[in-house]
């Protein structure tokens, strides 16, 4: 199990372009055309030349779209790096599952950036039968959510939105509901969120913690990781993804 990982600084040389404002560290806004999700995003001809697997033009199209409208409206999101993980996660655990049934949920969802990263690694290995469930308490936010997953255009995998706070929303499941649980919430939640998914993941599900660096959750969560039922790691994105599946 991995300790606390030290506060890494994310001025540091390579590690990516930031400012640290108020309590945290608030994300260099996206510059409209600087730099696509694909290298062929927007060029003449960039559809027909992506692969046949992988996310459609569409998902990509509306992730460029929501990114830019999140950073425009100052709403915290995922990076690209973190989304591209978790949709690595989702993808390998869906197809890990014969593609069936995967019922996911992304908490503290904002206006569904994180969570299309995530429906798309489910979508993308699914046969039929997935789910997943954007969970975010801004009511403005929440409707906006809402527009955002109507837009994706899955095939086999159902979105919702729902409106309303995450560790509510955990009590009310009961045991096994969940295969995969983004996280990305108050930190000082974190612990709690992690008591609630022992019973709540069923074995073998993954739930993934953003900021796992910076700006680190407390001490107590990583404690817990280490205590409870589960193997974990830090993917070293540039804020850090935990990934603790549940034994």
């Amino acid at each position: 199990m991995p300790a606390a990982p030290r506060d890494r600084d994310p001025r540091a040389p390579g590690i990516g372009v930031a400012s640290l404002a108020g309590r945290g560290l608030r994300r260099r806004p996206v510059i409209p055309g600087e730099a696509s999700i694909t290298l062929l995003l927007g060029a003449p001809g960039w559809r027909e030349a992506l692969p046949a697997v992988g996310p459609s033009a569409r998902l990509l199209e509306l992730l460029e779209r929501v990114e830019e409208e999140s950073a425009r409206a100052g709403i915290p999101s995922i990076e690209r790096e973190d989304g591209s993980a978790l949709y690595a996660v989702a993808y390998l655990y869906t197809l890990g599952r014969g593609g069936e049934g995967v019922a996911a949920a992304d908490l503290g969802a904002g206006i569904g950036y994180s969570t299309l990263w995530l429906a798309g690694g489910v979508e993308a290995a699914c046969t039929r039968g997935c789910r997943v469930v954007a969970v975010e308490a801004d009511p403005w936010r929440s409707r906006r959510l809402r527009e955002v997953l109507g837009e994706a255009g899955l095939e086999r995998t159902r979105l919702e939105a729902v409106q309303g706070d995450a560790l509510s929303y955990l009590e009310r499941l009961g045991p096994g509901s969940l295969d995969i649980v983004f996280v990305d919430v108050d930190k000082h939640e974190y612990a709690r969120v992690l008591e609630l998914l022992e019973s709540r993941l069923r074995p073998g599900g993954v739930a993934v913690f953003h900021n796992a660096y910076f700006p680190r959750p407390p001490g107590s969560f990583f404690e817990a990781v280490e205590r409870g039922p589960w193997r974990s790691t830090v993917v070293p994105t540039r804020l850090g993804l935990l990934v603790a599946v549940r034994a």
